[in-house]
This record gives C-alpha cells, structure tokens and sequence, in this order.
C-alpha cells in the first residue's frame, strides 16, 4: 500500500441514504438521468406526477454521491451539484451520503471516473444482457475496496486534477473560436475576390473527365469515398473483381474535384489528395480536372461548398432526400462559376493551406488531451502525482496560432489602433502616451505578435515604428484624421468594426472588457499598468517565479521617470486593481529591453 494510505470499504465512507417521495397528481416533478463516462447528472425530463410509471420518486440533496445501477459499468457515476439539488431519480439511481471526515467528494468522482474502476464493476454486474440488463447492486458496490491518502493530499490532487480540466477546457474554448475566426476570414476574403469577376460554365474551367477501369478477377480496387459537409474523402476497403462485378469504375487523380452525384447537395464534394491517387469510384463520383491556367481546384471546392456554389449544385440535383437527389451531368457542366485572376486564387489557396495545417494542429493537441485527463489519474490513484499545480498545467498550451497571415499583420496592427481610436477619441485622457499603452496592453492580452516591435522608453513599452505611422495610416485609410489630437471620422471609419471582427472575433470578449476597464482612465494609470505588465511578463518569460518585490524593483528601475511620476503606493494599488481585473502577462512575446 502507498505510504500514508489507507484501505477502506466502500461502504464504511458512504451511507445509503433515500429520500422517497409520493408523487401528486398534477404536480410537476424534474428527473434526473445520468450520462455515461462520468458525464454527469442532467435533467431528463419533465412530468407530472400522474404521468410517472412509479408511485414515488427519490429527491435528491446536494453533495451525495450517486450512481446508475444499469449503466455504472460504463462510467455513469457523479455526486449531487447545486443546480439539482432537490430533484428527482427513479430507484435505479442509489444515491449516498460520504463521511466527510475521511473523503473528498470530488476525489471519489475522479475515483470512479477510471476506466480500470468501470471494468472491475463490470464483473458484479447482474443480468440477462450488457446493454441495458447490466445492473450494479448496492451491496456488491459498498463491499468495493478504496484506497485513501489523508484529506489534504486527497484536495491537492483534487486541485490538481481540477486545473488541467480548466486549461483544457479552454484550449477546447480557444480552439473553436479559433477555427471560427479562420472560417469567417476565409469566406470574407473569398467574398471580396470573387466580387465582379466574370462568370463562366463549368465545362469551360473544369471539364468532367472519366477514366473508366477495366474490371479483372484477380485485381483488387480499393475505393474512395467522400464524406458530406465538406469533411473530405477517405478510404474504403479494397474489392478484388469478383466482388466489383458488374459495377463500373472510375479512377481518380490527385487534384480531381470530386463530387458525389447523390450527395453533392449536401456537400460531398472533395479535392482528391495524394494518398487518394489511383484509387477507384463508382460512376456515382464525377470527376472534374481543373484547367489550371484559370481556376485553383481548392478555390472552386471552396465556392461550391459555400452558400451560392451550394444553392446551385441543390438546384441541379432534382428528386426528394437521400439518393433520389441526384446531381446531373450536363446540369453540373452549365453551372456559372465566378473565374478570379489566378493570383489572386493563389493567395487564397495559400489560406485555405494554413487553415488546414491549423486544423491538424489542433486535432494532435486534442487527442493529446483526450489522454491527459486518464493518465493524470492513473498517477493518482497509485500515488504517484507528485507534481503541483503549475507544472502539471504546463504540458497544456493555451497560446493557439495566429490565424492573421504575415502578409495582414501590419494592417491588422492598424485596425486594432483604429478601433482604439474609434472607442477612446472623446475621452479627455486620451493622449499619445495612453494610445500607446493600450495598443501595447490589447496586443499581449490578444496574443498576437502584430509585427512585435517593442522597446523601454521612459512611460513604458513603446514601438516607435507604430507610433512615428499610425495617424498617416488612420487617414490614408480613410478612417480618421488627427488635428491636434482631435480625431475626426471620414467616409470609411465605419469599416474599421467589420476589419476588427474578421481579425480578432475570438478575442474581442478580452480586448473589449480591457477597453471597458480603461475608459476614462488617467494617462499615469494607463502608464503604470502598461509598465508593471511588461515587467511581470519579462519575468515569466525568464521562467522567474512571482515576486512582487522584484517587480515592485523593475517597475522603479525602468526610469528615473518612474520615481517621480508614481509613489510606493499607487504601484501597490495598481497591482492588486491588475490582479482583480485579471489583467495578468502570461510570458506572450518578447523581452523587452532597452532600445540599442
């Protein structure tokens, strides 16, 4: 037994406790379900009394663990939370009150939520069939054996266990709104370049070609199929000839666009990549080789799985759902098709590829997640997490890549300043200082490197090629004019909002709660906030633990400025508003040093 542990039974921790209640007519009672995997409690539905099978339900109370007699092999098991405190179960869900002087409820949870636990419940499981007989007694559950390290050890493994979920779920969180941001760039890019270009039919920029196959014994044919949704093809199993028979085949190329005629109205259509080469399609899948001096195939794969390209594809695929909703040849031939200048499809292309090395990106970390949770577990549960907090969430990175090209991110550095401009031009306190400090504040908290260019300058971080072009820009852009720091509108200040959003969606609720906070604010306070956050963000880059003297220190030796301009004071006070608005460095970009 692991050092400091102790062994119990189940049921010396838990007690069985219910609470039945006799159901009135036509009152309304919530019940529970439980999910499976420890996914929790959820309100399954909602009845009247005289509606239930059963005289009685069972209320619940928070903090009593429960569990799913058909369903615990599968990881139904949870503990009572404060939204369904009070609701109802049915007798198939035995619920418990734990001894709080021995464990943690949260430790049982996670206890119970190992896949090693599942399999031994699986082996006192009773009944005729596994899939909805398999029923998990009360008195095989409370003669389980449970070891337990002391109370505190059981919350610091809680704690830790606890904050990787949190960094997990908000990789998961950055991730999608990630992948919308991307999404919402490509189609805005690909509505500007195909705005008023010329039109013309498929069979002029992307002929139907067939390779028809002749069908041997002894030959296998390993086939392609195309998912719907825009989800790309895959592999289907190999068919040797006898198993082909009569069925005509088709080989396809890399780089063919590939419809599937019955599912093309819902988006089965794909590129064929490199490893689809020489593979085989029915004549279901058609065919269509771009002529490469006119039209990308990624691009025209784009347009057909957008609105209008989908609209069309829909309106050449007569018949009801399913396979009845054919696409027809010469109906896809005829299909106009906005044709843009080849280099412009290029730069598109070259965003379609960066989108898709994201995509696999994200899906390596998630499936290094996926196996995070079970392995820190298995650690604990054998006593072998030794690690704290910080170190364990390290291994999750919560910095996702820029989905703004290099190429944009000088312009997206102008937008984000319009956008200040935009939101802080009649603040009294709006001076150079304080534009700069807040340009600098958005874009670490953003965690986007817009062409880093920061140096120590007296009043803080400073980027002198920013700050020497921005007003030039504002109006070359026809955004704002500045005389004398008075910011006028022109005719297209209005665009700077729908920019904003294409570049910074998924970070707008940070940037714009950042805004909130400093509207109105003083100049020195801008200043100092700017200051203390490059300091503290020098240190966690030089993996330095937390030091609020050594920041205090760096924050004063920055410049002479600073003794002058703040007192000991006003650093405490603004430290601790940093800490209680979460206006926190975490190591983004570059030291800042003093300019050379």
């Amino acid at each position: 037994m692991k050092k400091g542990w102790k062994k119990y039974k189940i049921g010396e921790i838990l007690k069985s406790v219910k609470n039945p209640t006799l159901l009135e007519s036509e009152t309304k009672y919530k019940i529970l379900g439980l999910r499976l995997e420890g996914r929790g409690l959820f309100v399954r539905e909602e009845k009247k009394g005289i509606e239930v099978s059963a005289d009685k339900l069972n209320k619940i109370r928070e903090g009593d663990f429960i569990y799913s007699r058909l369903f615990a092999w599968k990881g139904s098991f949870d503990y009572v939370r404060k939204e369904f405190d009070g609701l109802f179960v049915s007798g198939e869900f035995p619920t418990f009150e734990i001894d709080k002087e021995i464990v943690n409820i949260n430790f049982l949870f996670y206890y119970f939520n190992q896949k090693a636990v599942w399999n031994e419940v699986e082996q006192y499981c009773i009944g005729v069939t596994k899939a909805s007989r398999n029923r998990f007694k009360e008195q095989f559950f409370l003669s389980m054996n449970i070891e337990l390290p002391p109370l505190p050890e059981q919350k610091r493994i809680v704690k830790i266990i606890q904050a990787v979920e949190e960094k997990q779920q908000k990789v998961n969180k950055l991730n999608q709104a990630q992948e919308r941001d991307i999404k919402n760039l490509l189609y805005s890019t690909y509505t500007d370049i195909i705005k008023g270009v010329e039109e013309k039919p498929m069979v002029e920029v992307a002929s139907i070609i067939r390779r028809p196959v002749q069908i041997t014994a002894e030959e296998n044919y390993p086939e392609l199929g195309i998912r719907c949704f825009g989800n790309g093809t895959f592999h289907k199993p190999a068919l040797n000839g006898i198993e082909v028979g009569t069925k005509k085949l088709f080989q396809i190329k890399t780089g063919d666009l590939v419809f599937s005629n019955v599912f093309a109205w819902e988006g089965g259509i794909a590129i064929a990549k490199e490893n689809d080469n020489d593979r085989y399609g029915s004549h279901r899948f058609i065919s269509c080789n771009c002529d490469l001096e006119q039209v990308k195939p990624s691009f025209l794969n784009f347009h057909f799985l957008a609105p209008k390209g989908l609209l069309d594809i829909n309106n050449c695929s007569p018949g009801g759902a399913g396979r009845n909703k054919t696409l027809g040849l010469k109906k896809l031939e005829a299909i106009k098709v906005p044709v843009p200048k080849i280099e412009q499809q290029e730069k598109f292309e070259k965003l379609l590829h960066q989108f898709e090395t994201l995509k696999t990106e994200k899906e390596a970390q998630e499936k290094e997640l996926t196996v995070l949770i079970p392995s820190l577990l298995d650690k604990a549960f054998k006593g072998e997490l030794s690690v704290n907090v910080s170190e364990t969430t390290k291994v999750i990175p919560l910095q996702t890549a820029s989905i703004i090209p290099k190429n944009k991110r000088s312009f997206a550095k102008q937008v984000l300043g319009g956008k200040i401009v935009s939101l802080f031009r009649e603040d009294q306190h709006f001076t150079n200082i304080k534009f700069q400090k807040i340009q600098y504040l958005a874009e670490h908290i953003a965690e986007e490197d817009l062409n880093w260019n920061y140096y120590r300058q007296s009043a803080g971080p400073y980027d002198n090629k920013f700050m020497h072009s921005v007003f030039s820009k504002l109006k070359q852009n026809k955004w704002f004019e500045n005389r004398n720091y008075v910011f006028h509108p022109l005719e297209k200040s209005e665009k700077i909002n729908g920019y904003y959003q294409g570049y910074f969606e998924s970070k707008t609720e940070k940037l714009n709660n950042l805004f909130d906070l400093l509207k109105n604010a003083s100049e020195k306070f801008c200043e100092a906030i700017a200051t203390i956050y490059a300091v503290w963000n020098n240190h966690i880059i030089l993996n330095q633990p937390f030091d609020k003297g050594k920041i205090k220190q760096d924050f004063f030796d920055w410049s002479s400025r600073k003794g002058i301009v703040f007192t000991y004071s006003e650093f405490e006070q603004t430290l601790i508003w940093m800490n209680k608005h979460n206006i926190i460095p975490t190591g983004f970009g570059q030291l800042i040093k003093e300019k050379k």
